[in-house]
């Protein structure tokens, strides 16, 4: 057996063990793995591409993988990777436009390109499940109030209409989208949603 082979499974060994220390649903960055004594920062990417090759990774994007939470091998939740950028990138990140309606309930199919507001700078991913996250720049006085996620959302889909008027479909959604929202966050939220949503959360 040739020697570099050895190494690198025992580099194998040694990321494995990293991700068990770890857990399961965990996301990781190239980076995450640069503090592994007895593995070069080269051997890392040749072992992350064989764990994905052999199903115990999944490649989220360019640089970044995902250890399942199972054997299913199931993509995570695009919410989870979007928490994942703001965490690691420390932006805030909202959605907007299709993907907004979507969230909210207003249309049965996720879009291919997620629109994305963001306190960072222009990106675009392309992720391995055949999406494509857009993020684009905005003023970081929209995020840096809000207690609700999803208050925010639906003030960004509000703000993107050439009207502020709402069907009542859209208020049945948007009242369904937000009805497990605390209280709490909604009360906190209050002064910096539009008028016409304080009138369809009025309950609160």
């Amino acid at each position: 057996m040739k020697m570099n082979t050895i190494l690198e499974d025992k580099g194998v060994d040694i990321v494995l063990n990293f991700l068990s220390k770890q857990g399961r649903g965990t996301m990781y960055m190239l980076k995450d793995f640069e503090s592994l004594e007895g593995v070069t920062y080269t051997a890392i990417r040749t072992i992350l591409v064989k764990l994905c090759e052999r199903k115990i990774l999944i490649r989220i994007c360019r640089g970044i993988y995902y250890y399942p939470k199972d054997d299913r091998l199931s993509f995570p939740f695009i919410k989870d990777i979007l928490r994942f950028f703001e965490i690691k990138f420390n932006v805030s990140i909202c959605p907007k436009d299709e993907f907004a309606e979507f969230l909210i309930g207003l249309r049965k199919e996720c879009p291919d390109v997620l629109f994305l507001h963001t306190t960072g700078k222009v990106r675009t991913i392309n992720l391995t499940n055949g999406l494509t996250m857009k993020l684009m720049p905005t003023r970081k006085s929209f995020f840096k109030d809000f207690s609700s996620k999803k208050l925010m959302i639906v003030t960004s889909y509000l703000y993107s209409k050439e009207n502020l008027k709402l069907s009542d479909k859209e208020e049945n959604a948007i009242r369904n989208y937000i009805k497990d929202e605390s209280t709490k966050l909604i009360k906190k939220d209050y002064s910096l949603i539009p008028p016409i949503l304080r009138g369809v959360l009025s309950v609160y």
